[in-house]
């Protein structure tokens, strides 16, 4: 009787698993993510010092700078102050002044100036709000964009002289301050207009507690320099920012980076024009 023939055992090996790859693990936030990248963002963006310290700036970066812009526009302020302190002893008033709105638009390059221009050539114009938009592209200026820089002048150097005196460095101070915590109220409380666009990146990636450090700063600055004036006059200021902001989504869809520069530049006269009264 034949035996039954054993299953043959296949002498080819079993192939091994594939091997998984952990998954990889959430990058840790930095100090490095929260405040060097985003502070030196707001410094790029506000002024004409781009450094690039702490490594590659991403659009997340641009969104927590807003924490800083307040901050920002105490150091421009102390810069317009140390330049009055140097230069008051061999000018006259009429004159310093008129330095320090140089520096002040050089520090800045301009750009708050320009996006003033930009806004006024497009919201005073008898057009469509989607037109308006196209006519703020333009980089030629028109005649509402230079009667409005011309305005903004003459309104920031009549003030900034009248309140030479003893107040007058707190008065930079404060403006400087309030005016850049005055766009980050902007931001927050209004759309945006545009799908890209210089301030996309903050509309997109900031956040509204960021209002919190930079009203917080205004107020603080504006107290310990002034008192109740000073008090008074940022929160005039950051009110002028809402009323800008308010009469420019009448004219326009949404904000621009334009408009911010705008609402900076109304913040700047609007604070200004409410100490003179109260410290002369």
């Amino acid at each position: 009787m034949a035996t039954p023939a054993c299953p043959r055992r296949s002498t080819s090996r079993l192939k091994a698993a594939p091997r998984l790859d952990p998954a990889p693990q959430p990058r840790t936030t930095t100090l490095n993510d929260l405040l060097v990248r985003p502070f030196f963002a707001a410094l790029g963006f506000l002024t004409v010092w781009r450094l690039r310290l702490g490594g590659e700036q991403q659009p997340k970066d641009r969104g927590r700078s807003l924490h800083f812009f307040g901050l920002v526009g105490l150091m421009i302020g102390g810069l317009l102050v140390g330049l009055d302190f140097a230069t008051r002893r061999w000018w006259p008033a009429d004159v310093t002044n008129g330095l320090m709105l140089a520096v002040l638009l050089l520090v800045t390059g301009g750009l708050h100036f320009d996006g003033l221009m930009d806004t006024c050539d497009g919201i005073f114009s008898h057009r469509t709000k989607e037109q308006r938009l196209e006519i703020m592209r333009d980089s030629r200026s028109g005649a509402f964009g230079v009667a409005g820089a011309a305005l903004d002048v003459l309104l920031w150097w009549t003030c900034a002289v009248d309140l030479t005196g003893e107040h007058h460095y707190a008065a930079m101070l404060v403006m400087a301050t309030t005016s850049r915590a005055g766009m980050v109220l902007a931001l927050a409380l209004f759309p945006y207009a545009r799908s890209t666009g210089l301030g996309r990146d903050f509309y997109d990636f900031g956040s509204r507690w960021s209002l919190l450090p930079n009203l917080l700063l205004a107020a603080v600055v504006g107290y310990a320099l002034l008192g109740s004036s000073g008090l008074f006059a940022a929160a005039a200021g950051l009110a002028s920012a809402i009323l800008a902001g308010m009469y420019l989504m009448t004219r326009l869809p949404g904000l621009t980076g334009d408009c911010y520069g705008a609402v900076n530049e109304v913040v700047q006269i609007a604070t200004l024009f409410t100490l003179v009264p109260l410290l002369s």
